[in-house]
């Protein structure tokens, strides 16, 4: 009942009753130049696309993404630098993460300081015109309604999250923290509600704080909720020499949730690389990724964890469209 209640309201937001379906297609850029001879620089060559729309300005507009979200792009954009908007189209960039191997791809891991997480859907949403980027005018909100990924186990305590950099890579997603929802004028939120037809959605909206301090960091937002179980320490035993943070990388892909966690080694001369934060009996695939010059090498393994466990994947050769089909199965 209170499910039918929060879809009911949702339907009856204001907001919608002036929108504008926008038809365009979707056109997907290539992706960005690689860092040269490293792990990231494959992965980077497979990272998830940019889906473009072009949308007219000062008109509330409602797009669907390739997974069937949908973005209703409002009215109140501003230039960040204080000009005026011009007549001309307004540039829609979105990038969605919902699968454990685009979290791969993506280098996205579903942390929040230390304690694992669930990922019910993680978006990059930006506004340009002009080539000048937009934010929200102050009062405007961005709402979208995600769809839950079928990996999901649960949606029970989904919570709103923004990305935090990566202590080494200060230009990636090392982990998350809980956005703001309580205490603003203008509240953003995360709500989780159920279709008449029995589905789940998750309906975000984020406030014009929250969104253009976001924009100015990573501007990635996860619909995320914390796993609390127990947890274990877990250790990956990488059979390599001359391991550097270029060139092997180290995953660990949660199967019985829809997460993924790197593992750290415990010194910088060790080929042994931990974690904390891994759920004590769930599955868990440990995920190595090497280049050594010009070859590929990949290593997995399957376990369910007990206390203190141990992965130790053998690594092998391959191809770069082997090491794509090796993640994208996971």
């Amino acid at each position: 009942m209170k499910r039918i209640l929060a879809y009911s309201l949702f339907l009856a937001f204001p907001l919608f009753s002036s929108c504008q379906k926008e038809a365009d297609a979707i056109v997907c850029e290539d992706p960005a130049s690689p860092v040269a001879n490293s792990i990231s620089a494959v992965l980077q060559e497979h990272r998830v696309p940019t889906q473009k729309f072009t949308v007219q300005p000062r008109v509330t507009t409602i797009l669907t993404t390739a997974k069937g979200a949908t973005i209703y792009v409002p009215s109140g954009l501003q230039r960040v630098d204080g000009t005026a908007l011009s007549n001309n189209s307004i540039q829609v960039e979105v990038q969605e993460v919902t699968t454990r191997s685009e979290m791969v791809f993506m280098q996205l891991p579903t942390v929040s300081y230390g304690r694992a997480l669930e990922s019910g859907g993680m978006f990059n949403i930006r506004f340009s015109q002009d080539g000048q980027p937009l934010q929200l005018a102050a009062g405007t909100k961005l709402n979208l309604v995600t769809v839950k990924p079928g990996a999901t186990s649960s949606s029970a305590n989904m919570e709103l999250f923004t990305a935090l950099p990566d202590s080494a890579v200060r230009q990636q997603v090392g982990g998350w923290a809980l956005a703001p929802t309580t205490g603003q004028p203008d509240t953003s939120r995360l709500v989780t509600q159920t279709t008449p037809a029995g589905n789940t959605q998750y309906f975000v909206s984020l406030n014009s704080y929250l969104y253009n301090t976001n924009r100015t960091s990573l501007n990635w937002i996860n619909c995320d909720r914390f796993i609390g179980m127990a947890t274990t320490n877990v250790e990956v035993e990488v059979h390599a020499t001359d391991i550097t943070l270029d060139n092997t990388q180290v995953m660990l892909v949660l199967n019985t949730f829809n997460g993924m966690l790197y593992a750290f080694r415990s010194f910088s001369n060790s080929s042994t690389f931990f974690s904390n934060a891994i759920p004590l009996g769930s599955t868990v695939t440990a995920v190595v990724l090497r280049r050594e010059n010009n070859q590929l090498y990949f290593g997995k393994q399957t376990a369910n964890v007990g206390p203190s466990h141990t992965f130790r994947p053998t690594l092998r050769p391959v191809t770069e469209a082997e090491l794509v089909a090796e993640i994208q199965a996971l």
